[in-house]
């Protein structure tokens, strides 16, 4: 989990570049929570898709960012 805090935003922009494309979780200001794929950073925003609608979260809002794993259920 990478957290904001008071890191540069160009900086965490350019950590984030290697969640590029993986579902992840983002906390913004206000306690709220979104899950989605991650399908672009720039220095000012994330843009993420969540059941194939854009997203665009601003870096400045973000509390953190963590990958989310997908578990298949297999019914047996």
């Amino acid at each position: 989990m990478v957290s904001y805090g008071q890191m540069d935003q160009a900086y965490f922009a350019a950590s984030m570049q290697g969640l590029v494309g993986q579902m992840v979780a983002v906390q913004m200001t206000g306690n709220h929570v979104k899950q989605g794929l991650l399908k672009m950073v720039t220095t000012d925003y994330l843009v993420l898709d969540v059941c194939r609608v854009p997203f665009y979260i601003r870096i400045c809002e973000v509390q953190w960012i963590s990958p989310v794993q997908i578990r298949n259920k297999v019914d047996k």
